[in-house]
């Protein structure tokens, strides 16, 4: 009960990690160009 929801919010929110640290890492290397 309710285990479904907590791994499709997981899911969601690792992939969100995932965005915001490619932009970052994006943002980084502009900043050694």
């Amino acid at each position: 009960e309710g285990f479904d929801e907590i791994a499709d919010w997981m899911e969601t929110l690792a992939k969100a990690e995932r965005s915001h640290a490619n932009r970052f890492q994006k943002a980084l290397d502009a900043l050694d160009d």
